[in-house]
């Protein structure tokens, strides 16, 4: 075992993250899911589902349209396409903005949010839940 004295180690203020470099702690820290503005109302609602988006890709050599599919995902109750914040953190949006041109962020609170157990009692039974309605 090695250890280093006078070394600053940051430690991140929602989770339990700790780095040595305060810019990549501030970094981590903006983005960080702990954080409840970054917490999304969509993990985990009935209404979000997994798609694909086909977005042009321009013209080929003969002239014709080209199309790629993209993963997405689609709020069926507000029939909008979401793109998570793990993509503002990747700089995925500056990167590729013809692929989120339609979509907008996950919102952190949400009025039509709904849970698969919302109405299901769960029990523990012998190491296993037996689920009952």
């Amino acid at each position: 075992m090695t250890t280093t004295e006078n070394v600053t180690v940051y430690g991140c203020d929602f989770c339990k993250k700790k780095l040595f470099r305060k810019h990549a702690m501030e970094r981590h820290e903006k983005y960080c899911l702990g954080k409840p503005e970054n917490q999304p109302a969509c993990s985990g609602c009935v209404f979000l589902k997994e798609t694909t988006v086909d977005i042009s890709t321009g013209s080929d050599y003969h002239g014709e349209e080209g199309y790629r599919a993209v993963k997405a995902f689609e709020c069926t109750k507000l029939e909008k396409l979401l793109y998570p914040i793990k993509v503002l953190q990747k700089g995925l949006v500056e990167r590729y903005p013809e692929t989120f041109q339609d979509q907008e962020l996950m919102p952190n609170k949400c009025e039509h949010t709904k849970f698969y157990l919302t109405d299901i009692d769960i029990i523990p039974f012998n190491n296993r839940y037996n689920i009952v309605k």
